[in-house]
C-alpha cells in the first residue's frame, strides 16, 4: 500500500503543513516548539518520578504531616543517618555532599586560569566556621 501523505501551504499562516493518511494537520518542529516540547517531556519525567517516590515513602506519619513532599523528607532523613554516621566512609561524605547541594550551603564553582580549571568549594560562613572549629589548630583559613 503507498503512503499517501500530502503536504502543501497553508496560505493565512505561511506555515508548512502535512496531511497525514487521516486527514490530521501536523506541524513541523521549529526551534520554539522543539524546545516546549523537551521541556514538557522533562517536566513530565520529573513529575512521574516524585509520584513514584511518594509511593514508596515506608514512614506514613510523614505522608500526613508533608503530604506529597514526604518522599523529600525521607530521602533528606536517610542522607542525614548515613552523613552522621562514624564508620559510613565515604558514603557519609557522599551523603553530606547531597545534603548540602540540596539545602544550596555549598557550590562547586569551577574557574578557569589560562586554560586549567580549577574546582572551587563556596561554603557559607556557618559551614567554614564549623570546619574550623573541627580542623582547630591544623588549618588557619586566614
Amino acid at each position: 500500500m503507498k503512503d499517501t501523505v500530502q503536504t502543501h501551504t497553508d496560505t493565512h499562516e505561511g506555515a508548512r503543513v502535512i496531511v497525514g493518511r487521516n486527514g490530521g494537520k501536523l506541524r513541523p518542529f521549529t526551534p520554539e516548539t522543539s524546545r516546549l516540547a523537551a521541556q514538557a517531556r522533562a517536566e513530565k519525567r520529573m513529575r512521574l518520578y516524585a509520584e513514584g517516590a511518594g509511593l514508596a515513602v515506608v514512614d506514613h506519619a510523614l505522608v500526613k504531616q508533608y503530604g506529597e513532599d514526604a518522599h523529600i523528607v525521607e530521602r533528606a532523613r536517610t542522607l542525614q543517618e548515613i552523613a552522621t554516621t562514624p564508620d559510613a566512609g565515604k558514603a557519609a561524605v557522599m551523603a553530606d555532599a547531597s545534603l548540602r547541594k540540596a539545602q544550596g550551603l555549598e557550590d562547586k564553582t569551577p574557574i578557569t586560569t589560562g586554560g586549567n580549571v580549577t574546582n572551587v568549594l563556596i561554603l557559607d560562613a556557618d559551614a567554614a566556621e564549623a570546619i574550623r572549629r573541627a580542623l582547630g589548630d591544623v588549618v588557619d583559613a586566614e
